[in-house]
Protein backbone atom coordinates (compact mmCIF):
# COMPACT_ATOMS: atom_id res chain seq x y z
CA UNK A 1 0.00 0.00 0.00
CA UNK A 2 1.57 3.17 -0.69
CA UNK A 3 1.57 6.58 1.52
CA UNK A 4 -0.88 8.17 -0.33
CA UNK A 5 -3.35 5.22 -0.07
CA UNK A 6 -2.76 4.76 3.28
CA UNK A 7 -3.21 8.95 4.15
CA UNK A 8 -6.96 8.92 2.16
CA UNK A 9 -7.73 5.99 4.40
CA UNK A 10 -6.85 7.60 8.05
CA UNK A 11 -8.53 10.17 6.45
CA UNK A 12 -11.91 8.28 5.75
CA UNK A 13 -11.31 7.01 8.81
CA UNK A 14 -11.00 10.01 11.24
CA UNK A 15 -7.65 9.04 12.95
CA UNK A 16 -6.06 12.08 11.05
CA UNK A 17 -7.31 15.53 10.08
CA UNK A 18 -6.13 17.82 7.66
CA UNK A 19 -4.59 20.98 9.99
CA UNK A 20 -3.33 24.17 8.89
CA UNK A 21 0.07 25.12 10.86
CA UNK A 22 -0.68 26.73 13.58
CA UNK A 23 2.47 27.92 15.12
CA UNK A 24 1.24 29.42 18.64
CA UNK A 25 -0.36 26.28 19.71
CA UNK A 26 2.74 24.51 18.40
CA UNK A 27 4.67 26.66 20.95
CA UNK A 28 2.18 26.35 24.07
CA UNK A 29 2.64 22.32 23.39
CA UNK A 30 6.44 23.59 23.27
CA UNK A 31 6.17 25.50 26.51
CA UNK A 32 4.12 23.01 28.46
CA UNK A 33 6.56 20.30 27.66
CA UNK A 34 9.58 22.55 28.97
CA UNK A 35 7.47 23.01 31.78
CA UNK A 36 6.59 19.40 32.95
CA UNK A 37 10.64 18.56 32.41
CA UNK A 38 10.80 21.20 35.08
CA UNK A 39 8.49 19.50 37.72
CA UNK A 40 9.88 16.17 36.34
CA UNK A 41 13.44 17.18 37.61
CA UNK A 42 12.00 19.14 40.57
CA UNK A 43 10.35 15.84 41.89
CA UNK A 44 12.65 13.39 40.96
CA UNK A 45 13.87 12.53 44.71
CA UNK A 46 10.56 12.96 46.33
CA UNK A 47 8.61 10.49 44.04
CA UNK A 48 10.20 8.49 40.99
CA UNK A 49 6.73 7.23 39.74
CA UNK A 50 5.75 11.26 39.49
CA UNK A 51 8.87 12.35 37.46
CA UNK A 52 8.30 9.71 35.23
CA UNK A 53 4.52 10.35 34.68
CA UNK A 54 5.64 14.43 34.08
CA UNK A 55 8.61 13.38 31.66
CA UNK A 56 6.27 10.95 29.46
CA UNK A 57 3.19 13.79 29.32
CA UNK A 58 6.52 16.11 28.33
CA UNK A 59 7.52 13.56 25.65
CA UNK A 60 3.39 13.34 24.49
CA UNK A 61 3.10 17.29 24.38
CA UNK A 62 6.38 17.14 22.46
CA UNK A 63 4.90 14.96 19.50
CA UNK A 64 1.61 16.10 19.55
CA UNK A 65 3.57 19.52 18.22
CA UNK A 66 5.46 17.61 15.61
CA UNK A 67 3.13 17.34 12.06
CA UNK A 68 3.38 15.23 9.21
CA UNK A 69 3.98 17.61 6.06
CA UNK A 70 2.44 16.03 2.88
CA UNK A 71 2.46 18.14 -0.39
CA UNK A 72 2.28 21.05 1.78
CA UNK A 73 -0.39 19.75 3.94
CA UNK A 74 -0.59 19.34 7.49
CA UNK A 75 -1.63 15.89 9.35
CA UNK A 76 -2.65 16.23 13.19
CA UNK A 77 -2.88 12.63 14.81
CA UNK A 78 -3.96 13.84 17.79
CA UNK A 79 -7.23 11.98 17.34
CA UNK A 80 -5.68 8.62 16.68
CA UNK A 81 -2.98 8.89 19.61
CA UNK A 82 -6.37 9.47 21.68
CA UNK A 83 -7.95 6.00 20.42
CA UNK A 84 -4.74 4.09 20.95
CA UNK A 85 -5.00 5.46 24.72
CA UNK A 86 -8.15 4.73 24.96
CA UNK A 87 -7.84 0.72 24.35
CA UNK A 88 -5.68 0.31 26.85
Amino acid sequence: MSYEERIKILLNQGLIKKQKIDYPHIEALLFRAKKDLFVAKSTLEIDEEATYNYAYLAMLRCGRAIATRYRGQIFIIDSYISRKQNSY
